[in-house]
C-alpha cells in the first residue's frame, strides 16, 4: 500500500520499508514481472507491487 507520508529523499515508497515508486516503475518499464521485482526486493509483495502499478495508472490518467 503506498501511503503519501511515506518518503525518502521527497519520493513516494511502499509503506512499511524504503522501496521507491519509481525503482518499482523502472523495472516494469524494464519489462519485470510482478513476480521477478519481487524477488529483487524481498520486503515486498505482489500486491504491493500492483499497488504502485495501479498508482502510477492513476496518476498518468489524473
Amino acid at each position: 500500500m503506498i501511503e503519501a507520508r511515506f518518503v525518502a529523499q521527497n519520493k513516494p515508497v511502499i509503506a512499511g520499508n524504503r522501496v521507491s515508486v519509481a525503482a518499482i516503475r523502472d523495472f516494469a518499464n524494464a519489462g519485470y514481472s510482478a513476480a521477478k521485482i519481487v524477488k529483487e526486493y524481498l520486503d515486498i509483495t505482489v500486491r504491493d507491487v500492483e499497488a504502485v502499478l495501479s498508482y502510477l495508472s492513476e496518476s498518468v490518467a489524473a
